[in-house]
């Protein structure tokens, strides 16, 4: 009897801090999902999409300043 009731008194001690784990587990998953949104895909994915945009818009506006140095440097010859 004194083993079942030491096991309870354990038991309860500890749910409040099982209810919070669990808590902080089941919003990191929700947090996860919202942030992955529907796609499903991973952190490292998103990520590297959003890193190959970034390189592609950079490589777009790189383009558009050349342009517009060697249109400068055309007005400036005449």
């Amino acid at each position: 009897m004194q083993q079942t009731s030491d096991f309870l008194e354990i038991f309860i001690s500890w749910l409040p801090m099982l209810l919070l784990i669990g808590a902080w587990a089941w919003y990191m998953r929700k947090y996860n999902k919202k942030l992955t949104g529907k796609s499903g895909k991973g952190y490292g994915e998103l990520l590297e999409e959003l890193i190959l945009e970034m390189r592609r818009q950079n490589d777009l506006v790189e383009n558009l300043v050349k342009d517009q140095a060697e249109r400068i440097q055309k007005l400036e010859e005449k």
